[in-house]
Order: structure tokens, then C-alpha cells, then sequence
């Protein structure tokens, strides 16, 4: 699969039962680690995508939702790798259905194993209270290269342009703009499962960034974990999104990164975080 695929064919699901949905298309390979060897990055790409666990996931779940109620939240958590090589099915629970909120538990399920689970919450936006913070300063979309080779993730369906962090208050600070390849049409909904799609890419590498660890000598695991959305407005996937990220925490094998993503416009879209292993790999 090319960088040309839509990522709405990629997030399609059909549903194959009551509430158990499966993918139209074949799975997204993982990307390598950014320090891992050739060997390691070969393993790496047998397996399917976090975030198309993610943007499926959801998608799954959002297709028992009643229109009008767009996702506000999720939790999920990165049980095992999936082969992308067999079937895949998302199992949705109904938990909840109120006046103004529904609530969603999905299963990802390959054979008798679990690999993924998410919960999501949705509503319908309404009037209240607004302010937000805003992007810290740097270069836009139109002053950048697109990036290519390796870090450019071209099996995504993402594009992605990488910015300077600049010196802060932080010992791990990431900027990048990024957005779908192709245009997604009108649906917020999958404007929503996209941009969850794209909240894997790329953010926990914001732990490589100290220099404790660009000092290793060894290839380094890098693996997500867990990962959580809070969804502030929508926004469309297909126009350039800017992730400023941090890494506040590594310790005891594992690290934290939180990102903002933010529109064209400076508008705080949604908040992400999620955490992974960071370690060095063992000596062969």
C-alpha cells in the first residue's frame, strides 16, 4: 500500500455481524523504530499500524452512534501486536445511550486474541464557556519541505513536514504539520477517526529527543502502550494540522508524550496522550 491510498479506504469497516465490524481494505504496516536496526524494522512491519487500531476502532464504534453525536473522548490500550496479515474485528459494546451523551467499548480481536481495546464517549456540541491555548511560535506549513525517506512515513497516507522546536521550558519539544494525502470529503466522523489515525504518528518520538538518549549506542525500542484523545472541535484531517508535542517523563522503561494539534488558524483541535517503552534493545 502507497502514500496515495485514501486513508478512507484504509479507516473503512463493514459490518460482518451485530455490532462486529472488519475492514474493507488490507492493514497498514507499522513503521520502524527511528533508532532500530534493519532487522528490528523488518519485524516492525509485520505488524498493523497503532493507528489504524485507532481509526478503525473508533470508526467501528462511531457507526452504532446515533447522527449528531461526534466522538469527545477515547482510551485505548495496545494489548498485543496484530499480525497484518489476518483478519481483524472490531467488536462494539453499547454501553450507554443518554439524553445528550453515548458511551462505546470496542474489542479488536484476532481469532481467540484480544490485541486492542478502546472506549469512546460521544456527544453534540453545545454552547459554553471558550478559550484555548495557542501554538507555540515557528515555521508553518508553507515555509517547510514535505519530509521524505524513512521519517516521512510514505506508506502512511500521511503527509508530513517537520519543524524546528526551538529552545523552552522543555526537555522534549516536537513541532510537525501533517495531514492526509488525499481529500476525505465532508463526514466529520472520519475527519474525527483520521485525525485519531494520525495522533500515532510520530508523537512518541518525541522521547528521542534528549540527549540522554540521541547518546545511546544501541538500536532503541520505541513501542506504544496506551493512548488517549480528548476530541475540542472538529477539524478537517486533509488540511495541514500542527502537533506540538512534548515529552515531560521517561523512567522505569517507559515514556509519556502529550501533543496538541492545532489548525491552520491556531485553533486548539484535540489533545493526545500517550505512552510507550523506551529502552535500548537487547545486544545481539
Amino acid at each position: 500500500m502507497t502514500h496515495i491510498e485514501s486513508l478512507a479506504v484504509t479507516l473503512a469497516v463493514e459490518p460482518i455481524g451485530t455490532d462486529v465490524f472488519r475492514p474493507t481494505a488490507p492493514s497498514r504496516l507499522a513503521t520502524a523504530d527511528a533508532r532500530g536496526s534493519e532487522s528490528s524494522r523488518a519485524d516492525d512491519r509485520r505488524r498493523v499500524f497503532g493507528g489504524q487500531l485507532l481509526g478503525q476502532g473508533l470508526r467501528a464504534a462511531c457507526a452504532t452512534v446515533g447522527e449528531g453525536r461526534l466522538p469527545r473522548s477515547l482510551h485505548a490500550y495496545f494489548i498485543a501486536a496484530a499480525d497484518a496479515g489476518g483478519p481483524l474485528d472490531y467488536h462494539v459494546e453499547r454501553v450507554r445511550d443518554g439524553r445528550g451523551v453515548s458511551h462505546r467499548r470496542v474489542r479488536a480481536v484476532q481469532g481467540a486474541r484480544e490485541v486492542f481495546s478502546l472506549e469512546a464517549s460521544f456527544d453534540a456540541a453545545s454552547a459554553g464557556f471558550a478559550y484555548e491555548d495557542r501554538p507555540s511560535p515557528g515555521a508553518g506549513p508553507d515555509e517547510l519541505p514535505t519530509a521524505s525517506g524513512e521519517a516521512a512515513q510514505p506508506w502512511s497516507g500521511v503527509q508530513m513536514k517537520f519543524a524546528e522546536a526551538g529552545a523552552g521550558a522543555h526537555t522534549a519539544h516536537r513541532r510537525f504539520w501533517m495531514r492526509a494525502a488525499q481529500p476525505l470529503g465532508s463526514d466529520p466522523v472520519l475527519h474525527a477517526c483520521a485525525l485519531a489515525y494520525m495522533s500515532d504518528l510520530s508523537l512518541l518520538r518525541a522521547a528521542l529527543e534528549p540527549d540522554v538518549v540521541q547518546l545511546a549506542d544501541r538500536p532503541i525500542r520505541l513501542a506504544s502502550l496506551d493512548h488517549a484523545i480528548w476530541f475540542h472541535r472538529t477539524s478537517r484531517a486533509d488540511s495541514w494540522v500542527l502537533c506540538d508535542s512534548i515529552s515531560p517523563v521517561a523512567h522505569g522503561g517507559r515514556a509519556l508524550a502529550l501533543g496538541h494539534l492545532f489548525d491552520p488558524a491556531g485553533r486548539l483541535v484535540l489533545t493526545v496522550a500517550q505512552q510507550g517503552t523506551l529502552r535500548l534493545r537487547p545486544e545481539a
